[in-house]
């Protein structure tokens, strides 16, 4: 199920995002979600990573938040 949520997002960042979508001719809510979803998982990739490397967290730790999603470094 797909929920409605409200962002706030610069001028110059949305102009662009939506001027590429708009010249690549893509579906602009899925393109958006597939945006925000590569966007999280890099978000979570350098932060789990940043605090495996302070020690806050362990290898195993990190590793269950990867389960099926292929992250290689603590497999």
């Amino acid at each position: 199920m797909l929920k409605p949520t409200t962002v706030g997002v610069p001028d110059d960042l949305l102009d662009e995002v939506l001027k590429f979508i708009k010249d690549m001719g893509l579906d602009k809510s899925a393109c958006l979600r597939e945006i925000l979803k590569k966007g999280f998982e890099e978000d979570k990739q350098e932060r789990l990573l940043s605090k495996y490397l302070t020690g806050e967290l362990s290898a195993g730790d990190c590793k269950s938040w990867y389960k099926s999603s292929g992250f290689l470094c603590f497999t």
